[in-house]
């Protein structure tokens, strides 16, 4: 990835966005949640119809779990890497992209591309 030039990068310590993320409108937010009840029933409508697609039911299901009891928490491990010189931290990346073009992963994030095979299994 190109550099960006000197005059366009940020100083050490400051936000790039100090005034954060735009807050929706509270008219805005008011209005949405006047929709909360048929929006609720139109996902448990969708998760019982046995013929809607199976993503769309198990999708609708989740979006109602999360709601109703909060999302799972993710649990995420690493590798301690903050003893490894930049070289190293490169190669490690290098790998992992690597990795990720095998498994089918684009650029982008998406996968797995066409021929790419199946995605591993978590360990």
């Amino acid at each position: 990835m190109p550099t960006p030039p000197r005059d366009k990068q940020f100083v050490a310590g400051q936000s790039g966005n100090p005034g954060g993320r735009p807050r929706l409108p509270e008219d805005a937010k008011q209005l949405a949640r006047g929709y909360t009840r048929a929006a609720i029933e139109t996902l448990a409508g969708v998760m019982q119809n046995v013929e809607a697609p199976a993503a769309a039911r198990v999708a609708a299901a989740s979006t109602l779990l999360d709601r109703a009891w909060g999302k799972a928490p993710q649990h995420i491990t690493t590798d301690n890497l903050g003893n490894l010189s930049d070289a190293e931290l490169r190669a490690e990346l290098a790998a992992a992209a690597a990795e990720l073009r095998r498994c089918g992963v684009d650029g982008e994030g998406e996968g797995p591309s066409a021929g790419g095979g199946e995605p591993p299994t978590a360990h």
